[in-house]
């Protein structure tokens, strides 16, 4: 069976598809035979009772693909609309011992290469860093314990309380990763020894200077927790490929299992409510709720569905592309972009004010005239009509040149066209029209008085 490849859902620059990359890290001794063979947009599934079914995505990166080149096919773009103001996140996805952490590690460091080597071109650029977790339902700042962590809805879906570290380099970003990855909540599983038990969510808040106008957009970087079914086990008990598997605390490790999947399916279904373009239940979940500023408006998301290649974790592979196939129905509308002034820079808020209530005179002032142009070419179709039933072909060419010129050369071309850049081109298409109109109304009255002249002087 083949999945169908993914519509992008770009109408008219109003939506966007979320970008899905999958990446199937190097084998394993205890990953059995090869499960999947894979080229650049597909992943085929080749062995058990599912085999030859294919997975199409935007990106497959096999196993000899490094984290640049993963990063290159997913992320760059992403993180490139930081510097215009569009946030963005980027979600790593996938069970235990996939490669999510070696994955979204690589990633950080990538993104903020770029963000400086870009943001240093365009004028200047500053980037402030936090670390938060999400553990049984409950969120903590990686960076600093004693934080206060929250997302707040007024007057805007935000997090506050988190601890910022001012990043000067890439370097700089590596430390604080460190440090946090110190303090992340770990425990031994049947697929990992020391498997991370909570979803971390690094966020770079990113402000820019373009042309005098500030933007700011934040970046999230997601590594969740194993997506596997939660399952009660003995401690020291065998795993299906027979490896010994010490469990530490398995009751813990379950309930732990729980609530990362009730993270997990509270994500799925925010993703799928975006497919059917309905309106996203972020508050399912503590995730969702953290992730909802980068989720939605002029955001931009990229999927990694990170997998093992062998046969022995064929199922948990198969639901990691599901998960892939489904978020790539997903959409997110793209607003315009919104300018951040700053209250230190009262100039640049003035600027910035001032050229919003522009954009929005002209585009009422466009749309107006659209619809009076419109109206007025009704008109002159209508005293066409008028001289064709009186008869006078003087009259009749004259207006048939006239509505020409007007529907010609006024109305579709300034309908298709984007709108003017001044409201005085709008008040030069005002008078041409109103020109049009009067001269084919004095054409159509000396016509008439002609037709009178001719009837009085046959009776």
């Amino acid at each position: 069976m083949t999945t169908p490849a993914k519509q992008t859902k770009q109408e008219e620059g109003e939506e966007e598809s979320v970008l899905v990359c999958v990446r199937v890290r190097p084998a394993g001794g205890a990953d059995g035979e090869a499960g999947w063979t894979v080229d650049q947009t597909t992943i085929t599934q080749a062995a058990g009772k599912h085999s030859g079914e294919r997975y199409r995505f935007d990106a497959v990166c096999g196993t000899d693909v490094h984290t640049e080149q993963v990063y290159e096919r997913s992320c760059r773009e992403v993180v490139g609309g930081l510097l215009v103001g569009r946030s963005g996140t980027i979600v790593a996805y996938g069970q235990t011992a996939s490669g999510k952490t070696h994955t979204t590690q690589g990633v950080m460091r990538l993104a903020c290469e770029q963000v400086f080597d870009e943001g240093t071109a365009e004028g200047g650029v500053r980037v402030w860093a936090s670390y938060l977790e999400v553990y049984d339902e409950k969120l903590t700042d990686l960076l600093d314990a004693r934080s206060s962590v929250q997302v707040k809805d007024k007057p805007v879906v935000r997090v506050t309380g988190a601890h910022e570290v001012r990043i000067g380099s890439p370097n700089a970003l590596d430390a604080v990763v460190n440090r946090g990855e110190r303090n992340r909540k770990r425990g031994a599983t049947r697929l990992n020894a020391k498997s991370s038990r909570s979803h971390a969510v690094l966020r770079l808040r990113v402000e820019t200077d373009v042309r005098g106008v500030r933007f700011e957009a934040t970046l999230c970087v997601v590594d969740l927790a194993g997506s596997e079914k939660p399952k009660r086990r003995k401690s020291g008990e065998h795993s299906q490929n027979g490896q010994r598997a010490w469990v530490s605390a398995p009751e813990t490790r379950f309930h732990e299992g729980v609530g990362i999947n009730k993270s997990l399916s509270a994500l799925n279904h925010v993703l799928r409510q975006m497919g059917d373009r309905l309106k996203p239940s972020f508050r399912n979940a503590t995730l969702t709720r953290l992730l909802q500023p980068t989720l939605q408006g002029r955001a931009k998301l990229a999927l990694i569905c990170c997998v093992a290649p062998g046969t022995a974790q064929l199922e948990e592979t198969r639901r990691t592309l599901q998960f892939g196939r489904r978020a790539a129905r997903a959409s997110i509308r793209i607003v315009p972009n919104t300018v951040v002034p700053k209250k230190s820079d009262p100039e640049a808020a003035a600027r910035a004010e001032r050229l919003e209530r522009e954009n929005l005179q002209l585009a009422r002032a466009v749309a107006a005239q659209a619809a009076k142009l419109e109206e007025k070419a009704r008109r002159i179709k209508t005293l066409e009509k008028l001289a064709l039933s009186v008869g006078d072909a003087d009259a009749i060419a004259e207006l048939k040149r006239r509505r020409r010129r007007t529907t010609g050369n006024v109305l579709r071309d300034e309908r298709e066209k984007p709108p003017r850049a001044s409201l005085d081109a709008v008040g030069a298409l005002c008078r041409r029209a109103e020109a049009a109109e009067a001269a084919l109304k004095q054409n159509a009255s000396d016509g008439a008085a002609r037709m009178k002249t001719t009837e009085d002087a046959l009776a």
